[in-house]
């Protein structure tokens, strides 16, 4: 035995022959050669059986290796006519790891574990025979077919697992044909009748009807997807889609069999058009067509195996119902700040933008932030953004900053703890706004930690999910633009039409609704030494977090405002100036500064970057921690720290008002100019030319006077006598202006005398009172 260098394939390489030829028969496995008896050995790949009648099956066994002659093989592969060729050298092998990794649906998991303990059941039959010098190594197709007592061994290895001789030749065949590899003896269940393909029923399965058993039907049953012939269209549709499709149509409005007898009139039935345009549908006979119980089993099969009630309910709720975890999500606390819940939804309201009331905006996105024991509201998020990492951290940042000046910005004046701020030592949130590497790193610098519930697992946090039907219900639903979280319905009027509210008035009934909220009672949670010592006390959330507070029952964590707000804040674009940071957004599809969005403070001034900007001439690009909805105040991010700053914009009103509202209203005043801008240009080229004629007409009397002269005049004598000419030219100006005023035009010899001199007229002025002021400001000017 040698290796074989000057050949184009090896040992366990996949060969076939080309077309036209058929010296394999199909695709073959190299299993070993030897030059010294010029002989190689191949053996057939799996392959379908000879084509029968409506058949299309793989075999379930693999031939024997067979031996030809290694220079006869070596021929198929030379000169440019070959017959034969190499389909693959080297086949990836997949771990059993990687196998189970891709299966994601449980059940498919549990059917591939199967599979792999099938496999190893099958492998420890042969593995005697691979490994026999206690090595361990797995010897080659080359080495045993060598070993004389291979024969003797197979059959005590078949007396000792207790099968047939056959079986274990069977194994090792396709152990060879699958390049040794342990996977090559994985059952081929799921190639059974071709993948994803059932076998066809020529017969009706099951039990035989009673009418058949009486002699009243000439056949047992209706067998779906009977051989319909050779002359059958290609894409017609089987019995059994035909029923699935059918299974489909089972909703709230049509039941089972509503729907199992829609699908008999669609496809097992005779149609007739009546003479007033409807068409009548004969069914079947009942031996003809399905049953019932066929359209349910293979309805619901076909249909990824949904019930009647899955297909009610959905498959989020059907999760959610039939998962009972017999406990609820008060146990998971026992103090205040322990654990909040987080949760995101969308409001049911359009509303109306706050620079005009004509215009229309679509429903935010509201997010809520609830202390899990005593089941207070204490922070949320309210907006257009996605829900994101950056709006997820917002909505702590706000449930552990103070609610008074947020409510004063929208009119509201509450106290401190109406709405207490606190910073939960965990946080239960959805597999999604916060699985980023901001809130992780949160996590380690506040000694915080964010518990992610596993997909569609409403149930782990179902107080707060309740939550959102009750402010839809008692204040979203009570405002104008509501859509009631329905889709609209045809005919009727959109939602956006009657939207009235804008963003800060939203945002005022939100806060009166969470102090009300909070301001409920709720007697189950309350302690009972609560209720015992202080029945003064009412058992509200907002008294039973005060009274657990007070009384040391807490976890929350310890924090500084400034540095939490600084860290969650989302980042915005902004440029350093001599007098001030800007923001930089994109205004119109291009980015600009924001005018009267200006930022400063006197920690910024003693930083030095101002005078920095200022000496340089160079602004500096930067990045701005702050909401988007509250333009009061932003942090500088420096190497120094976080330097906090302050609106600068003198207009009070503006620093209320959302960034996306005031560029929308840049985006709208520059449309506007881009629109009068031919008027203007029109003005402006009507002034160029103008200046252009007055200055010709100019050179051309100075050229006439100088041709005039005997001699030309000097550069000098320009430049000499100009106080002289100074007052000359005032005295003439003023004897001119008294002219005027003395008569409504100029006298006739003056006339005269400016035409021959070629004297350009006065300028006049279409608005005779601008033209009067201007005289007598030129009046008044030259007479001092």
């Amino acid at each position: 035995m040698s290796d074989f260098y000057d050949l184009p394939f090896a040992p366990l390489a996949l060969v076939d022959d080309v077309k036209g030829s058929s010296f394999f028969g199909g695709p073959c496995r190299i299993l070993g050669f030897n030059r010294t008896t010029d002989t190689v050995w191949y053996i057939e790949c799996p392959r379908n059986r000879p084509q029968k009648e409506h058949s299309n099956k793989m075999r379930s066994y693999v031939k024997k290796p067979q031996e030809k002659s290694l220079k006869l093989l070596s021929s198929l592969f030379e000169g440019s006519k070959r017959t034969a060729i190499v389909l693959r050298v080297k086949e990836e092998i997949v771990s059993d790891t990687d196998l189970l990794a891709q299966m994601k649906n449980p059940k498919d998991r549990a059917r591939v574990e199967a599979y792999i303990k099938h496999r190893d059941k099958r492998y420890d039959i042969i593995s005697p025979l691979l490994r026999i010098d206690g090595s361990g190594r797995i010897r080659t197709f080359a080495e045993m077919i060598s070993d004389e007592s291979l024969p003797e061994r197979i059959r005590i290895r078949a007396a000792e697992t207790e099968c047939a001789t056959s079986q274990v030749y069977a194994l090792l065949h396709r152990f060879w044909a699958g390049g040794s590899r342990r996977n090559a003896l994985m059952p081929g269940y799921p190639r059974c009748g071709n993948p994803g393909k059932s076998k066809p029923q020529n017969n009706a399965l099951g039990r035989h009807s009673r009418l058949y058993k009486a002699g009243l039907t000439p056949v047992k049953g209706y067998p779906l997807d009977r051989y319909k012939g050779a002359d059958a269209e290609e894409d017609e549709e089987s019995d059994k889609q035909k029923l699935a499709w059918g299974y489909r149509l089972v909703c709230h409005e049509i039941p089972p069999h509503d729907a199992y007898l829609v699908t008999m009139a669609s496809h097992w039935a005779t149609h007739e058009v009546r003479p007033d345009g409807s068409v009548y549908a004969k069914l079947f006979p009942i031996h003809l067509r399905p049953t019932y119980a066929q359209f349910e089993r293979w309805g619901k099969k076909l249909n990824k195996n949904k019930s009647v009630a899955q297909i009610h309910m959905g498959d989020k709720k059907w999760e959610e119902q039939n998962v009972a975890r017999g406990g609820s999500v008060q146990d998971m606390t026992s103090a205040v700040g322990q654990l909040g819940i987080f949760d995101g939804t969308s409001n049911d309201n359009y509303l109306s933008s706050i620079e005009s009331r004509l215009k229309k905006l679509p429903p935010m996105t509201r997010s809520v932030l609830k202390e899990n024991r005593s089941t207070v509201i204490f922070g949320w998020f309210l907006g257009w953004e996605s829900p994101s990492p950056a709006t997820g951290l917002e909505t702590i940042l706000v449930g552990a900053s103070s609610k008074v000046p947020i409510a004063a910005r929208v009119g509201i004046t509450i106290e401190e703890d109406q709405i207490p701020a606190l910073l939960c030592r965990n946080y239960l949130v959805d597999n999604g706004e916060l699985k980023a590497e901001k809130p992780t790193e949160a996590e380690v610098q506040f000694g915080i930690d964010i518990e992610y519930t596993p997909t569609y697992s409403g149930a782990r946090k179902g107080n707060i999910e309740s939550d959102h039907h009750t402010v839809q219900l008692q204040l979203d639903h009570r405002l104008s633009g509501t859509t009631f979280g329905k889709r609209r319905e045809r005919g009727k009027d959109h939602p956006a039409v009657h939207a009235l509210f804008n963003f800060r008035e939203y945002l005022r009934e939100l806060i009166l609704w969470i102090v009300d909220y909070n301001n409920e009672e709720v007697i189950d949670l309350a302690p009972v030494e609560m209720l015992l010592k202080n029945p003064e006390i009412s058992p509200t959330r907002l008294n039973i977090f005060k009274w657990l507070r007070a009384h040391g029952q807490t976890a929350e964590v310890p924090y500084t405002i400034e540095s939490l707000r600084a860290f969650m804040l989302p980042e915005v674009d902004a440029v350093v100036r001599k007098n001030g940071v800007y923001l930089v957004a994109l205004v119109n599809g291009r980015k600009r500064l924001i005018p009267k969005m200006r930022f400063s403070s006197p920690d910024l001034v003693a930083s030095g970057l101002l005078s920095a900007v200022k000496s340089s001439g160079k602004s500096i690009p930067t990045k701005l921690r702050m909401a988007e909805t509250n333009m009061t105040e932003a942090w500088l991010p420096t190497q120094t720290g976080m330097i906090h700053l302050k609106n600068a914009s003198p207009d009070s009103s503006l620093k209320h008002i959302p960034l996306i509202d005031w560029i929308q209203f840049l985006e709208k005043h520059e449309l506007s100019n881009d629109l009068k801008r031919g008027e203007k240009e029109q003005a402006a080229a009507e002034r160029v030319v103008n200046r252009l004629s007055t200055i010709d007409h100019a050179r051309e009397e100075q050229n006439a006077e100088i041709e005039a002269l005997s001699r030309p005049p000097t550069k000098k004598s320009y430049s000499a006598n100009l106080t002289r000419n100074m007052k000359e030219e005032m005295e003439f100006l003023r004897r001119q202006d008294q002219q005027s005023h003395q008569s409504p035009s100029f006298p006739a010899d003056a006339e005269a005398n400016d035409t021959a001199k070629g004297e350009a007229g006065p300028l006049e002025y279409s608005n005779a009172e601008a033209s009067d002021a201007m005289d007598a400001f030129n009046q008044e000017e030259f007479s001092t």
